[in-house]
C-alpha cells in the first residue's frame, strides 16, 4: 500500500512536471523535443501495480538565439547526463538538426537553425596578446588558442587535404604579424621546404630545417635556449620567463617513424628526445612546440610527447586508430569529408569547429609588412656534427631591415 502511494506520487508529481515544463513556452519544438522524449523513453521507469510510467526530463527554460534555441532541462532523479549525452546523434536524427548537449550545473541542450558553413574565411585582426585564431563553433563563436595560457603546445593531425597545413599557416602568420618582436621561430618543414618557404625569410625565423640533419640541430638549439632559460629562472627566483617566447613547429612528425634497419634510427630518436623534454619542460621558459602531421600514431607522435600537449586539432583521421593518438578519442574518424571541419581538444573539453581558411598567396601579401632578413639565402647549410648544440643560422651574419608592421586585413 505504501509502495502504490508512492508510485502513484511520483506519477502524478511526473506528470506535473510534465504540465510545467510546457507551461513555460508552448514553442512548436520544445513540444517536438519533450514527444521525442517519450517516444526514446528517456527517462526512468517506474512501476505503478501492473504498470510502467516513464519519468520524463522537464524543460526548465528555453533561450531563443541567433544561432538556434537553447534548453534548460532537469533530469529525473535516477537519470544520468552521461546517458542523454551518449543518445546526442539519435536525438539529432529524430528533430533533423545539429545538437550539442553538456552538463554544467545541469543539463543544457543546444538545437542549431543551420549546419556549420563548409568555409570560412581568415580576417587578419591585430591583437596585443598571444591568442590566434582557429575556427568557429556552431554558435559563431571564434576559438582561440593562448600560446601564454596554462597549456602552450599544440598538435594537430589529419589526412592530406584536410586542412592542418592551413591551420598552421594561420597560427604562423598571426603570431608574425602580432608578436615579431617577442618571437623566435624555428621551423621544421619535412616536405622540402614547401609548405615554410614563405616564412623562410622572416626576420624572426631563426632556423629553417628541411633535412632530419637539420631539425635535429633546430631542435637542439632550442632545448639549449630553454635549459639556458630556467637556469636565469632558477637564479632569480623567476616561476615563468616573461620576456620573447620561442616556438619551434614542425611539419611533418611522421618522418620520425622508425623502420626496420633504419639508417636514421639514432639521428630520429635523438630528435625525438629533444621534443620529450622541450614538452616536458619548456613551458615556463616560453619553448613552445607545434607539431603537426598526417599520419598520426604512437611512433610519429610517441605517448611520452603527447601526454605533454593538451591543446589538440584533429581532422579527419583514416581511422579510430589515428583519431585516439590526437584525441584519446575516436570522434576524428567520423567527421565528415570537409576541408577544414576538425575537432578541437583544449584540456578535457573537446568540441567541432570549421577551421578557418588561408591560401598561401593570401598570407604572403599579410607577411609583406613583416620585418626581413637582407640576405638572399638565410636557410642554413652548416655540415657540422648535428649533435653540436648551435643556432641553426647564423645570427650575427644576418643583418635586417625593419619594415613598417602595418596591420592588414583582408576585405
Amino acid at each position: 500500500m505504501i509502495l502504490e502511494s508512492i508510485s502513484v506520487g511520483l506519477i502524478v508529481g511526473s506528470c506535473v512536471s510534465f504540465i510545467k515544463s510546457l507551461s513555460f513556452n508552448s514553442s512548436s519544438l520544445s513540444l517536438e523535443l519533450m514527444t521525442i522524449f517519450e517516444q526514446m523513453r528517456i527517462g526512468v521507469p517506474i512501476v505503478a501495480g501492473d504498470k510502467e510510467v516513464w519519468l520524463l526530463p522537464t524543460i526548465n527554460k528555453e533561450i531563443v538565439y541567433p544561432w538556434g534555441h537553447r534548453f534548460l532541462i532537469n533530469l529525473p532523479v535516477g537519470k544520468s547526463s552521461r546517458d542523454v549525452i551518449m543518445a546526442k546523434q539519435a536525438l539529432s536524427e529524430a528533430l533533423r538538426k545539429d545538437v550539442d548537449i553538456k552538463f554544467d550545473n545541469g543539463l543544457i541542450l543546444d538545437i542549431f537553425n543551420e549546419k556549420l558553413p563548409e568555409m570560412v574565411t581568415y580576417h587578419y585582426v591585430q591583437r596585443k596578446d598571444w591568442k590566434v585564431p582557429l575556427g568557429i563553433n556552431q554558435r559563431h563563436d571564434v576559438h582561440y588558442f593562448d600560446f601564454d595560457a596554462p597549456y602552450p603546445h599544440f598538435v594537430d593531425g589529419g589526412l592530406s587535404g584536410s586542412g592542418k597545413s592551413c591551420i598552421i599557416r594561420i597560427m604562423l602568420t598571426s603570431l608574425i604579424m602580432n608578436k615579431h618582436d617577442d618571437l623566435q621561430l624555428y621551423l621544421a618543414d619535412m616536405k622540402e621546404g614547401v609548405e615554410f618557404m614563405i616564412f623562410e625569410h622572416i626576420e624572426c625565423v631563426r632556423g629553417f630545417a628541411t633535412t632530419l640533419k637539420e631539425l635535429l640541430q633546430v631542435a637542439s638549439t632550442v632545448e639549449a635556449i630553454m635549459l639556458e632559460r630556467l637556469t636565469t629562472m632558477r637564479k632569480n627566483n623567476m616561476r615563468k620567463w616573461n620576456n620573447d617566447k620561442c616556438v619551434l613547429c614542425i611539419d611533418e612528425m611522421s618522418d620520425l617513424i622508425e623502420t626496420d634497419h633504419d639508417p636514421d634510427k639514432r639521428l630520429k630518436q635523438a630528435i625525438k628526445a629533444k621534443l620529450r623534454a622541450i614538452s616536458a619542460k619548456g613551458r615556463a621558459a616560453g619553448c613552445w612546440l607545434i607539431l603537426s602531421t598526417q599520419r598520426p600514431t604512437v611512433n610519429s607522435v610517441p605517448g611520452d610527447i603527447r601526454t605533454n600537449i593538451s591543446t589538440a586539432i584533429a581532422f579527419r583521421t583514416r581511422d579510430e586508430i589515428q583519431s585516439r593518438t590526437i584525441l584519446d578519442a575516436p570522434d576524428a574518424a567520423y567527421l565528415p569529408d570537409i576541408p577544414g571541419r576538425a575537432i578541437y581538444q583544449h584540456g578535457v573539453k573537446q568540441e567541432i569547429i570549421q577551421c578557418f581558411y588561408l591560401d598561401d598567396v593570401d598570407a604572403e601579401i599579410l607577411l609583406e609588412s613583416a620585418p626581413r632578413k637582407e640576405i638572399a639565402h638565410a636557410h642554413n647549410e652548416s655540415k657540422s656534427d648535428p649533435g653540436i648544440q648551435q643556432p641553426a643560422i647564423n645570427e650575427t651574419a644576418v643583418k635586417t631591415k625593419k619594415m613598417g608592421k602595418r596591420p592588414v586585413v583582408l576585405k
